[in-house]
């Protein structure tokens, strides 16, 4: 037996790919976001002794020069090394410090 599609079956396949291309157009920066000192892994880069950065204008933060560190801000490119003693510094668009994590 064979159907054919009638005029609200149509409009029910326009809806249903509309909400997809509509779900793919959610960027993260609209997401809210928290302030975390990521907990995986083991503490080799001292990450917790700065958790006081955290909320703080990226301007206003105070890294110490024997720590070796890196400032990620929003969309910017970084390299896929990982070094286990760095601490890599995530600030938001605003400025805004919001996670540390050793990499």
């Amino acid at each position: 037996m064979r159907r054919t599609l009638g005029s609200d079956d149509m409009k029910g396949v326009a809806l249903s790919a509309l909400a997809l291309i509509l779900a793919g157009c959610v960027s993260p920066e609209s997401a809210p976001q928290t302030a975390q000192v990521a907990q995986a892994g083991p503490d080799t880069c001292a990450k917790s002794e700065f958790a006081a950065l955290l909320g703080t204008p990226i301007n206003n933060a105070e890294l110490p020069l024997t720590q070796t560190y890196r400032v990620i801000f929003p969309d910017s490119v970084v390299t896929t090394d990982f070094m286990a003693d760095r601490m890599e510094v995530i600030v938001d668009a605003n400025g805004i410090v919001t996670g540390l994590r050793c990499g």
